[in-house]
């Protein structure tokens, strides 16, 4: 319970929307079926059908949560009608029933954003714009990482990180 409770909270003062390139460790995510749609419903549905097999004490940890969406090339029109899971780190490497998906370790151009639609929609923007200016290629999933704990209705944080791999 300590150490969850030392999690650092997020810098609301930090710049969002700002892509920038940062190394990130592999990691392996339980994931959810992929979604049937996008509405609050449909989200509200698999959230609470993906705690429910990997336990709701996983509520309860610090290891990290969010969504692993399908959207190609940071492209921002694609982005409300594209299939998500729900992805949470792994943290007993002995189950074995939820199926898993693995980030791959490397280069991550990442930006911040607030967890609303109009705000996600201008930084994959400003990232597709970083990626073209910078010629670089992204792999086409979108990691969408919550950054603490505290869950709105759409089961994300406030504060959400964006980020795409470098390939």
């Amino acid at each position: 319970m300590a150490e969850r409770f030392q999690q650092p909270e997020f810098n609301e003062n930090s710049h969002l929307l700002v892509p920038t390139i940062v190394e990130r460790p592999a990691m392996a995510f339980w994931c959810s079926p992929k979604s049937a749609g996008c509405t609050d419903s449909d989200i509200s549905a698999l959230y609470q059908a993906f705690y429910q097999i990997i336990g709701p004490l996983k509520l309860l940890d610090k290891h990290e949560s969010g969504f692993l969406t399908s959207v190609a090339n940071s492209d921002a029109q694609a982005y409300p009608t594209a299939s998500f899971q729900i992805i949470k780190a792994v943290s007993l490497a002995d189950v074995t029933t939820i199926p898993i998906v693995q980030r791959p370790a490397g280069q991550y151009v990442i930006a911040t954003a607030m967890n609303d639609m109009g705000s996600i929609l201008h930084t994959l923007d400003n990232i597709q714009h970083y990626v073209n200016q910078h010629q670089l290629t992204i792999a086409t999933q979108m990691w969408q990482l919550n950054l603490n704990e505290q869950l709105t209705s759409k089961a994300g944080s406030q504060y959400i990180s964006i980020e795409y791999q470098l390939i």
